[in-house]
């Protein structure tokens, strides 16, 4: 009778013990999820080609995607510390700088507005853009002037270029969201026909797109480096694959970071806000600096 008494205190003593081990697990977890969820993630990226003129040597790129409209004053204050270490020579902000299923403009304006303080700002519309057109005409294009109030360049399937004292040139291209017209042809055709209507400079040509997984696309018209977001870095990553991300579904292929296809390569960044879930997990907010070299 003692030997099964002792047996049953042990195994009282081992499951209170598990359940404290769970419980601080649990609470460190959370704590480092809450951290990670406003902690800025800095990442940089060099990019090297002969089309790199030496005037632009060195020239400075911080790629911004999927704001969202966070309201985060610490998130905004990291990226704006982030840009004031940098002294980026243009910023790229490649969509959903709003959120369609709650459209808070200001927020977004403000934000953008904050970013011409720094540099010229390049800007394309991304897939929440597209449904705020389609569910509220007026609002989008009242949200349109104001961005561009703002001083932000928005490219709609048109190209900037600039001169450098040598000779150099940089095109910078950006294509529509194909969300728009995705109801009458698939996503990649939309993408093609978009991409169709550039014309590729005689210099280093970058190209501002939303989606991606269209990096296929994006390589066979030849551009140069092309920015991306949309894929929130698959928003909850495990060992650091992404779960999930939009139009690439499970495990998704492009989710953060550099791709390379052919002579294009993809510049993806992770973004700032949410998509769907107001959280991440082990896929903290994040930008990207990109330094041109000559080769």
């Amino acid at each position: 009778m003692n030997k099964i008494k002792n047996i049953y205190t042990n195994n009282k003593r081992l499951i209170a013990r598990v359940i404290a081990i769970l419980v601080v697990f649990s609470f460190a977890l959370g704590l480092f999820t809450v951290y990670d969820n406003f902690r800025l993630d800095v990442e940089y990226i060099p990019v090297s080609s002969s089309k790199i003129s030496g005037d632009f040597n060195g020239f400075k790129i911080v790629h911004v995607s999927d704001f969202h409209s966070r309201a985060s004053t610490l998130v905004q204050k990291q990226i704006f510390q982030a840009l004031e270490d940098e002294q980026p020579d243009i910023i790229v902000l490649t969509g959903d700088l709003i959120d369609s299923r709650s459209v808070d403009i200001s927020t977004a304006i403000e934000f953008a507005d904050r970013l011409t303080d720094f540099t010229d700002v390049y800007f394309v519309c991304g897939n929440h853009e597209s449904n705020y057109l389609i569910e509220d005409q007026w609002g989008y294009m009242d949200f349109m002037e104001q961005l561009r109030a703002t001083g932000v360049k928005v490219l709609t399937n048109e190209t900037e270029v600039l001169f450098a004292n040598d000779g150099g040139r940089i095109y910078i291209h950006g294509i529509d969201d194909p969300y728009l017209i995705k109801d009458r042809v698939e996503i990649k055709k939309a993408t093609e026909y978009m991409c169709s209507s550039l014309t590729l400079g005689d210099g280093f040509n970058i190209l501002l797109a939303h989606h991606p997984e269209q990096l296929d696309v994006y390589s066979d018209y030849g551009f140069d480096v092309v920015y991306s977001g949309h894929a929130h870095g698959g928003q909850i990553t495990l060992f650091g694959l992404g779960i999930y991300a939009p139009d690439q579904k499970k495990f998704p292929e492009y989710t953060s970071g550099k791709y390379v296809m052919d002579n294009t390569t993809l510049i993806l960044s992770r973004g700032i806000g949410y998509s769907l879930a107001p959280i991440r997990f082990f896929c903290s907010p994040h930008i990207i600096v990109t330094e041109l070299r000559s080769k």
